[in-house]
């Protein structure tokens, strides 16, 4: 039927007055106006829609567009309107509306339909974007600017609808780059000074209320520093003092020139005073630091404690108080020993005035029985040197009167003979040490010492090497060379063949003075705008400056500083170095480099460095779990999630929320390929994979032996999360990656072992060197990464895996009795470096039995593993006992399972499962005999993991293939 029909009009009345007919009057009165209002609608809606036409307004805002639609049905109560495409982004409205304007439109492409009654039809329009999305960068500037805090941020702002006032910019100091816009005050200023270092929120609004967010950091290009003195001379009524600058937080020195500018001033303050600048207070000393005597300074003898406040180029305060001890004069003393050509002793007094006195001293020295002896010294040498070849006697009485009258006296017993030659060892020191591992001691001769003056002296380590020859002083003083601690011996040849030689050993201890740590680390912090700030931290016990350098990927230097922090820096890989300055000793500069990425503007994470091991117990055998370490770059925290790799989409599970930019997650199972997703705090994810396997063999980043007077690096490879613990003849000598040489000498011969223990002890590998100056540039031979032994089937099973083989041919097996008669029982050859090597014996009697590895490389030059025993006690197979031989195997061993089943004859079935449960194989065997033995090479089909193979009824047994 035609639309608009007036025969279809007729006959809804029609139904409707036959509903109504022999009704109530009153009925009637309630239909006719739905009567007249349905007659009226209907009769409105055309048969077709005509005219139909768009008018759209551009969006100067991301959806403030505007569509108005006219045709013939314009302002017809029955007419409706629907947009029924549009742009893919989405962001309108999709059900229809009775107005014939569409507001709050994104710019695009749109189709409206129109409906009035049956009527349709539908039209387009176009909605033209006038919007450019809001563009934000910052800078900063003039930080540390007349030695304040801070610093000012510059904003820079283009696109977006600036409105009748203007872009809006705010700052806000804060780490949260989505903090609430309430937080945020507003102003039409791109410029900000800061008053305070920190991470700021620099945000831009538009007319359209779009704001985008920066984050920018202000550090101080200078760190906070501290000022300490030592007492360095005295009047009767003053005290000089010689100060020295250092970091605030970690001590170490800090280099005026390269950051001029640092000021203190020092008060003087009342006994038990509270530590605060004094209201009004004056200083007596106020200096800037522009050379070494702005470091000199002189208070009252007097004054009983003192405040020093120190202001770094950029504003920061350390304020200190020290309470300043009453003077103490006192002295140090020793003797050394003279003998002529007939024997006979003298004994050279030697002192040392201490602590707070002035010169002249008199002193007077007084053998017992003997007379005394009286000098007048104007320094500590004179002093030293006043009182030599006295009379050897039972003891000494000694008194020093400095020139303010203060007097000091002591008796001290001579030593005898029978007390022996004694060596007095200092705790060490680190300012001239450029050699990670090593410190400086300084010996004291002592004790019964006739002839060490004039003597010939040699010190040799616990190896025998000499580390030090020269001749004995008057005082019985030795300055060593860098050493690393350990036992040594010395030994002394006097000048006069009447005094014996003199013979003793001593420690150097890496306790009481820890040896030279220089360990550089980085954090990079990635900010959602595309820039990143790099922070470093140096583990550093000597005495040197330290400068940092920034390098850009090319090498070329960026900005260097002496806080080792770097902020707001473009997307790159940098280098961050730290380099201690041993100019003033002569020596090579100590320099360490660590390299971080700051990752560009709405990239995803990145993961750095990731590692999936299998953990191992205490005898390094494979447990079931295992754990993934990994290591991540870009805007963090992150949430970690995890599935294995054969799991659906909705099987990833959180493994951490808000974790840092180095994560272990464990509980793992052994064997199996995971997928890992990385969320980070810019709504990115990244999705990696991660199997979880056995540790291959860590390897030494140096092949060959060290040659003498060239640098030598000895180190381990770099693996993620683990701790490296370097030990020498059984000394630790250092707790990081890398043992640096920077001029070998045959006194670092010897045996090197690093132990690297990964994740928190889930893993421990030891490698073991030799190093040996005398073979220099020869490839150093082949590295076991273990060897065991296990009784297995009434046999014994031996085990090892290399770490390199260079140059290597092949093992023989070499088995005792007795630990000292061996013979030759196997041989491998070779296969390569950082393979597994299995040697079974068969059929063992009980008893004990040793092993080793004869391991003989292609020169013929061979040398042995360590000894390694077992108990064999065996009865045969238990009833019902299934094995399987070897295991753990390799994919490419030949591996059988055995079954003993004296009272079982017939079909059996043998079925593989993995470590979760799935069914990898089945077979059908026929048991006719006791033992039966029968491969399981076909279940595998060359697959490695943890498996289960089940003897249906007769047990189980795990298996584990490599």
């Amino acid at each position: 039927m035609p639309r608009g029909d007036p025969h279809k009009t007729t006959c809804m009345i029609r139904l409707l007055l036959r509903f109504v007919s022999g009704k109530p009057r009153v009925h009637y009165a309630l239909i006719l106006p739905l009567l007249l209002t349905a007659f009226s609608a209907l009769s409105q809606c055309p048969a077709s829609i005509q005219n139909a036409s768009t008018s759209a307004t551009p969006a100067t805002c991301p959806s403030n567009g505007t569509v108005s639609i006219s045709s013939n049905v314009s302002g017809n109560a029955g007419a409706t309107y629907q947009i029924v495409s549009g742009p893919a982004s989405g962001g309108y409205q999709t059900t229809a509306q009775s107005g014939t304007t569409f507001t709050s439109l994104p710019p695009g492409a749109y189709t409206f339909r129109i409906t009035c009654g049956t009527a349709t039809t539908d039209v387009s329009a176009t909605i033209d974007n006038q919007y450019t999305p809001l563009q934000l960068s910052t800078a900063v500037s003039n930080l540390c600017q007349n030695g304040q805090a801070g610093g000012t941020i510059t904003a820079s702002a283009t696109g977006g609808n600036p409105g009748s006032t203007g872009l809006q910019y705010a700052f806000l100091l804060s780490d949260q780059p989505n903090a609430d816009d309430a937080q945020f005050t507003y102003s039409s200023s791109a410029t900000f000074q800061a008053t305070a270092y920190g991470t700021y929120q620099v945000r831009v609004k538009d007319a359209c209320n779009n704001f985008v967010t920066r984050t920018v950091e202000l550090a101080p290009l200078s760190p906070a520093g501290h000022v300490g003195f030592n007492k360095t001379g005295y009047t009767c009524s003053t005290t000089t003092y010689s100060a020295y600058l250092t970091r605030a937080d970690d001590n170490v020195s800090i280099d005026y020139t390269a950051s001029p500018g640092y000021y203190y001033e020092v008060y003087e303050l009342a006994a038990g005073a509270t530590c605060a600048v004094p209201s009004g207070g004056t200083p007596v000393i106020a200096k800037t630091i522009t050379q070494a005597s702005d470091l000199q300074f002189t208070l009252s003898s007097t004054a009983p404690r003192i405040l020093i406040r120190t202001v770094s180029p950029c504003g920061e305060e350390t304020i200190e108080c020290f309470d300043i001890a009453p003077r103490n004069f006192y002295s140090t003393f020793g003797i050394t020993m003279n003998c002529d050509g007939s024997g006979n002793v003298t004994a050279n007094f030697l002192m040392w005035a201490q602590q707070d006195y002035v010169f002249p001293i008199t002193a007077t020295v007084t053998p017992q029985g003997g007379t005394p002896v009286t000098h007048v010294v104007a320094n500590n040498n004179e002093l030293l040197y006043a009182f030599p070849d006295m009379p050897l006697a039972a003891s000494y009485t000694y008194t020093l009167t400095d020139a303010c009258g203060q007097v000091f006296t002591d008796t001290v017993t001579a030593p005898t003979a029978g007390d022996g030659f004694a060596v007095n060892v200092t705790s060490g020191s680190l300012s001239c040490v450029n050699t990670v591992g090593l410190k400086q001691v300084e010996l004291y001769l002592r004790g019964y010492n006739p002839g060490v003056s004039g003597a010939a002296i040699e010190v040799r380590d616990a190896g025998g090497n000499v580390v030090y020859t020269g001749t004995g002083s008057y005082d019985g003083y030795i300055a060593l060379p860098p050493l690393a601690p350990g036992t040594y011996s010395i030994h002394i040849v006097p000048s006069s063949g009447s005094c014996a030689p003199l013979d003793a050993s001593f420690v150097i201890s890496d306790t009481d003075s820890p040896p030279l740590n220089f360990t550089l680390s980085a954090t990079a912090t990635q900010l959602c705008g595309g820039t990143g700030s790099i922070t470093s931290t140096l583990i550093y016990n000597g005495s040197q400056t330290i400068t940092y350098a920034l390098l850009d990927g090319s090498g070329a230097t960026v900005s260097t500083n002496t806080s080792g922090t770097f902020i707001n820096l473009p997307a790159g890989t940098y280098t961050v170095q730290a380099t201690a300055n041993y100019a003033s000793c002569g020596i090579p500069n100590l320099t360490g480099q660590v390299q971080q990425t700051i990752q560009p503007a709405g990239t995803a994470p990145v993961v750095t460095k990731k590692l999936g091991v299998i953990c191992e117990n205490a005898d390094g055998t494979p447990m079931s779990t295992g754990k993934a370490i990994f290591q991540f770059s870009g805007f963090g925290p992150f949430k970690v999630e995890m599935k294995k790799t054969t799991e659906p989409e909705t099987a990833y599970v959180v493994k951490g929320t808000n974790v840092p930019a180095d994560f272990t997650a464990d509980g793992l199972d052994a064997g199996t390929d995971y997928d890992v997703r990385i969320t980070d705090q810019c709504g990115n994810t990244a999705v990696t994979q991660v199997s979880i396997g056995a540790l291959l063999p860590l390897n030494l980043t140096n092949q060959y032996q060290p040659c003498q007077g060239q640098p030598y690096v000895l180190g381990v490879e770099d693996v993620v999360d683990a701790t490296y613990t370097w030990e020498k003849n059984g000394t630790v000598i250092a707790t990081s990656r890398e043992v640096t040489f920077p001029s070998y000498n045959a006194s670092n011969d010897g045996s090197y072992i690093c132990t690297v223990v990964l994740a928190g002890g889930c893993v421990t590998r030891k490698i073991t060197v030799n190093l040996s100056s005398t073979q220099c540039g020869a490839v150093l031979p082949v590295t076991l990464v273990y060897f065991k032994a296990r009784v297995e089937n009434c046999g014994a099973t031996l085990e090892w895996r290399t770490a390199k083989e260079d140059g290597f041919d092949y093992f023989l097996i070499e088995k005792s009795a007795d630990a000292r008669q061996f013979g030759t029982v196997g041989k491998l050859p070779a296969t390569g470096s950082g393979q597994t090597y299995v040697f079974y014996q068969k059929d063992l009697p009980v008893g004990t039995y040793y092993y080793r590895l004869k391991m003989v490389d292609k020169d013929a030059t061979f040398e042995y593993s360590k000894t390694v025993g077992l108990n064999v006690v065996c009865d045969g197979f238990a009833p019902g006992a299934l094995n399987v031989f070897p295991n753990p195997a390799r994919r490419t061993d030949r591996i059988t399972a055995t079954l003993h089943t004296p009272d079982y004859r017939g079909p059996l079935s043998l079925t593989l499962y993995t470590a979760t449960g799935g069914k990898v194989g089945q077979k059908n065997i026929s048991i006719q005999q006791d033992n039966t033995e029968v491969s399981v090479e076909d279940l595998l089909r060359g697959q490695k993991g943890y498996f289960l193979l089940k003897a249906e009824g007769f047990g189980a047994v795990k298996l584990v293939v490599e």
